[in-house]
């Protein structure tokens, strides 16, 4: 079997999965010194606060996702057909909130801009870096769907045979050498 895209797709669930389970204690962490910094700014912190929930959802977001990609591709590694499912979740689920994320983060930066906090502001897009980020919440996960989503991932979930060992299968099927049974059947 062409074992190639199923494992790259493992591979890179794992590696999708590692970052969301790196990023929940440090959007945790960001949502509050969010919290704690901002105390004494009523008048302008409804939208902080809401920034904080949003940085709090979003951790809890990248939870599920990272069990999702995690055990996902530990299953298509297997061989198991809910891993593709799993996969397929997580990678919907982190390019979902990563993107939302980012809307959300750009448009408060706004907001830190007018109560003059732009250093506060940068807290959340200085974790670990703007390219990484992408690569990591953005691209990796649609790479990694992609390859779960191939027929190639599909047949090695089903143990459906590809390539040489599909030839093989079907030359035996439709081999007319006789079989100890088909001998035992002729005397």
């Amino acid at each position: 079997m062409n074992r190639a895209i199923p494992m790259a797709a493992g591979i890179l669930a794992f590696i999708a999965g590692a970052y969301q389970v790196w990023s929940i204690p440090r959007l945790l962490h960001t949502a509050s010194t969010y919290s704690g910094t901002l105390r004494g700014l009523e008048d302008h912190t409804t939208s902080f606060h809401a920034f904080v929930v949003w940085l709090t959802t979003k951790a809890a977001a990248s939870a599920v996702a990272a069990l999702a990609l995690i055990l996902g591709g530990a299953m298509v590694l297997a061989g198991k057909s809910l891993g593709r499912g799993l996969i397929i979740a997580g990678c919907a689920i982190t390019i979902v909130h990563a993107s939302v994320g980012w809307m959300i983060a750009s448009s408060m930066l706004h907001w830190f801009a007018e109560i003059g906090a732009d250093d506060y502001g940068l807290l959340w897009f200085n974790m670990p870096s703007r390219p990484a980020i992408v690569l990591l919440s953005i691209v990796v996960p649609t790479v990694t769907v992609i390859l779960a989503l191939l027929p190639a991932t599909r047949r090695w979930c089903q143990g459906i045979p590809t390539g040489a060992a599909a030839a093989e299968t079907v030359a035996a099927q439709n081999d007319p050498a006789p079989t100890a049974e088909a001998d035992q059947r002729d005397r």
